[in-house]
Formats: structure tokens, sequence, C-alpha cells
């Protein structure tokens, strides 16, 4: 979120929604509230249009990312799970979640998804 405005006569911050401060009365410079309404108008489009981005558009977590590098790797999931110190039900949940999310058919899918999306390159381990 942005910065709130500080008011010049008591250095408190103002509140966007009021052109005055409140603790001692001194109004806000025009300019200012309308900088200040402009930039959290902006702020809630790119918000919104960011939020509309990912709904769109498949993502991963961290973790997932990590299961997807070493299953890429060859690994098995009892491989993974103890490479990553995590439980073999914990492995087996990323894979359904990222095949549920990604619409794929099985653990090779889903790593060949991962290379579409440019999660996984050849010769590096995640995208950045």
């Amino acid at each position: 979120m942005t910065a709130r405005p500080i008011c010049p006569g008591c250095s408190r911050p103002i509140v966007a929604s009021r052109p005055w401060c409140a603790p001692c009365g001194q109004r806000m410079p025009a300019q200012l509230a309308a900088d200040t309404a402009h930039a959290e108008q902006a702020l809630r489009r790119a918000t919104a249009a960011g939020i509309a981005w990912l709904g769109q558009h498949p993502h991963a977590t961290a973790r997932e990312l990590d299961i997807l590098t070493l299953a890429a790797q060859g690994r098995s999931n009892e491989e993974i799970a103890a490479e990553l110190h995590i439980s073999l039900n914990t492995v087996r949940s990323a894979w359904k979640d990222l095949s549920k999310r990604w619409g794929c058919r099985g653990r090779a899918h889903a790593v060949a998804t991962a290379f579409q999306l440019g999660y996984l390159t050849i010769g590096r381990k995640a995208a950045a």
C-alpha cells in the first residue's frame, strides 16, 4: 500500500479519505490530495490486474518446484522425500495438488508442464 502523506503541521500521517489532518486540523494541499487519490487508484488497479493474472496462469509453490526439480532429475518419491526432509505423504500431496491445478494426468505430465511453463529449464534448476 502507498505511504500516507505527512501533515506539515504536526508530522502525523493523513488519512487519504480526508482532505485535512484530524489531530491538528490543517488542510492537505489540493495537489497532494489529488496525487494521493490518483496513486491509491493506480495501486488498486494494479493489484486487481495482478490477482486476475494469477488466476489465469498456472503457478507452483517453492516446495512444489523443489519436488518438480528432483523428479526431473529422475528421483523417486521416496528419494525426493528423503532429500527434502519431508514425508512421503507431503510429496504425494504436492503431486496431487499440481495435477489438479495444472490439469495433469500424472507425474511425468506435471514435469513436462513445468518445462513448458518455464519453471524448469535444461541446465538450470528453475527459472527465476
